[in-house]
């Protein structure tokens, strides 16, 4: 393999780890609902609220809403 063809691989590998984590950076649709989900839960649950119950539910309910919005 030339040195131009492993500086080209070299290149790319940095781009596809750049483009990778743009990926998980970025907000996704279920992060929109579990947002929007969020407050409502917060505001039922303000007595006895234990983040580690109330983020999962959240996301629960996110899953259910865009399963629903795929199924139509």
């Amino acid at each position: 393999m030339s040195g131009e063809t492993k500086q080209r691989l070299s290149d790319l590998e940095a781009e596809n780890a750049n483009l990778r984590k743009q990926l998980e950076d970025r907000v996704t649709l279920r992060d929109q609902f579990a947002l929007v989900v969020l407050p409502e839960l917060i505001a039922r649950h303000r007595a006895d609220l234990t983040w580690s119950l109330v983020v999962p539910t959240a996301y629960a309910i996110a899953d259910s809403m865009i399963e629903v919005r795929k199924n139509g």
